[in-house]
This record gives structure tokens, sequence and C-alpha cells, in this order.
């Protein structure tokens, strides 16, 4: 239901509050224990007496929770408070005798708090409505391997107790550097890939029981060492290989899948 109010009237705005309330069949006793207002507001928003409620943001507060309780659409019921308020405070605004001169600065003065008063009244209904929206949680990611480096191998020094003395006058020989033998390079942890594909494509990829996502897929960031991978795909059978990594720096993988029947 739409109802436009005159701008000037105050009680036409009560009047439609209390015609509301009257339609659902409540008493004021009612709707002050449903919405926790206290009686002599709800009586003064019915009279039209707004300079008997709160100010700002208290007083949209309990014309939406009065909306609220009879029934009415909180929107419209708002917007009709925010047009009599502005024409009434407007009305309110001293009006100084002047001269034809100053006629066009004194109208330029009432279209500047108009704009100032429209401006604070819909910062105030902004706030009001952010602070009283639900707190959504976001999603939480599936957890991802963390790759470790290992740290390299450490050749002791030699304790200095193992070294003979040296005698007066002769100069101590160096000590022997040790070589370290060539050892043949492993990839790091970081530069391990696996390349999944499979026939159908589409075939949803675990690996090692965390999921990753669907073939075709390039995997990084893998650790060396042997894995699990198993292919889910709805009309197929399941397969689990097994795949040794550490050998080299990308490993391939294709599984062709079976029908289930």
């Amino acid at each position: 239901m739409s109802l436009v109010l005159d701008r000037t009237d105050v009680a036409a705005f009560g009047e439609f509050l209390r015609d509301a309330r009257e339609r659902r069949g409540k008493t004021l006793q009612q709707v002050a224990s449903e919405t926790r207002i206290p009686r002599r507001h709800l009586d003064a928003l019915e009279q039209g007496q707004l300079e008997l409620l709160p100010s700002g943001m208290y007083r949209r507060a309990e014309v939406r929770a009065y909306a609220d309780a009879v029934g009415l659409d909180r929107g419209l019921a708002l917007a009709q408070l925010a047009q009599v308020l502005e024409a009434h405070e407007a009305a309110e605004l001293p009006r100084p005798p002047t001269s034809p001169f100053e006629a066009p600065s004194r109208n330029w003065t009432i279209y500047l708090a108009l704009a100032l008063l429209t401006a604070a009244t819909l910062w105030a209904a902004s706030r009001w409505e952010v602070q009283s929206a639900p707190v959504v949680d976001p999603p939480v990611s599936e957890p991802q391997p963390v790759a470790t480096t290992a740290p390299p191998d450490i050749v002791p020094a030699p304790s200095p107790s193992s070294a003979p003395p040296a005698t007066p006058g002769e100069t101590s020989a160096p000590a022997p550097t040790t070589v370290a033998q060539d050892t043949p390079a492993r990839p790091a942890p970081s530069d391990l890939t696996l390349t999944i594909t499979s026939s159908p494509d589409g075939a949803r990829v675990l690996i090692d029981g965390i999921a990753r996502g669907r073939t075709p897929i390039t995997v990084s960031h893998l650790d060396p060492g042997e894995r699990r991978v198993r292919l889910v795909l709805d009309g197929f059978l399941s397969t689990e290989s097994p795949v040794s990594l550490g050998d080299r720096p990308s490993t391939s993988l294709h599984v062709d899948l079976r029908p289930a029947h």
C-alpha cells in the first residue's frame, strides 16, 4: 500500500500510522510490549507530536520498529517521516524581513540549509543500515601444503684439539682443505611439478587425499617422495595411482577412465 502525505501535515503522518495499527487489530499496549518502545512515545507518534520523540537515528529506529509491528513497509514509513521532518524543520527556519535586494541571498541560504539537512538524513540512514546488516563469515579456502626446504649438509670444522701443537720457531702448516665430492643435483621441493590428464577430461584430482582441481591440471610446489593420485568422475570407476617425485623436475600422469557400467 502506498500513501502520499501532505509535506506540511505532521498530524496526517500520525493518522497514517494509527490506521495501519487499527487495521492490524492491535492496541498501543501490544505494540509497546512487542517493540519495547515507551507508551508515551507511541502516543506522541500517532498524535503527530514528533518534538516529544528522541531525535536523529533513535526517532527513525522507533518508526522502523512500529512499522514492523503493524505490518507496514518500513521503507515507506521512513520515507514519509523524512518528508514530514524536512517540511517541518524548513517551516521553523527564521524568516527575518529583508529588502527586495536581499531576497536572492536569503533564497540561496534556505536552499543550502535544505540540502545540508537532506544529506545529513541520508547519511544517518546509510549508517543505520550498515550497522544493522548481518555479518557474513568469509569462505574458508582449502588448505594448501607448505613446501619446506631441507637444510644443506653441514661439514663440521676440525676440532682445535686434534691438531698437534706448534713448536717455537716453527710455522704451522695450513690445514688440508676438504673437497666435496660431486653429487647429482636434486631439484628443490618448490621446483617439482606434476601434470595429470585423463580421458575423458573433467575428473576430480586428489593428491594424498587433498583436492587439487580437475583434469587436465598441473600441480606445482610438491615435495619429493611417493604420492597417491586419485581420479573421480561421475559415471566412471575411480582410480588411484602411485607417483614417485624427485627424479626429475616435471612428471606427467595420464589415466584412461573406465565406465562404471
